[in-house]
């Protein structure tokens, strides 16, 4: 079964050029409540999927979350907005943290992919966490319903999956089961 999540509706400001493009000045994003989990500290992020971000990247605050220290000392460039924005991302050594996402019917878990983290910085509260191709995206059939009554995305594992997925348990919470995949081997 595929994760199927609804696109958020996202307000555009008054003015912009994309406005009159969307009815009611509301585009639907397709982003998803992600949970990262390293030993037994689970945290999460709000993260747009984003098909040309070449990594998986969470802000600052949500490495501080799970007790890491930043930066580690293997790093990428990046840039974005057209190269207007530039930056170095650092990335934990990969299991240290592991990925976790649920339509809360079925669940993925991806125990050792690259994720990317931004620096620390004053504007923290404006770094964007993305689900982008290499540690995420490249494991899944994607499919975005942009015309649907209320339009969805769906993620389906491919057949190379390299996590756990499966029907999301029934009782029990949330957290226990993500720290419980985390530690399985």
């Amino acid at each position: 079964m595929p994760l199927r999540l609804p696109c958020v509706p996202r307000n555009i400001s008054p003015g912009l050029l994309l406005r009159p493009y969307w009815p009611g000045g509301v585009f639907p994003a397709p982003d998803v409540t992600t949970f990262l989990v390293c030993g037994q500290a689970v945290t999460w992020v709000e993260a747009g999927v984003d098909t040309r971000s070449d990594y998986v990247v969470c802000a600052s605050a949500a490495a501080h979350r799970l007790g890491l220290t930043l930066p580690f000392a293997r790093q990428a460039a990046y840039s974005g907005a057209g190269g207007v924005q530039a930056g170095t991302l650092s990335f934990p050594p990969d299991g240290q943290v592991g990925l976790f996402v649920t339509d809360f019917t079925e669940y993925c878990f991806l125990p050792s992919q690259p994720i990317g983290f931004h620096a620390p910085s004053s504007n923290a509260h404006q770094q964007r966490s993305v689900l982008g191709m290499t540690g995420f995206l490249q494991h899944f059939e994607f499919l975005l319903a942009m015309t649907a009554a209320t339009p969805y995305f769906e993620r389906r594992p491919g057949p190379n999956f390299p996590g756990q997925t499966g029907p999301l348990p029934k009782g029990g919470l949330l957290i226990d089961f993500v720290r419980a995949l985390y530690s399985s081997p």
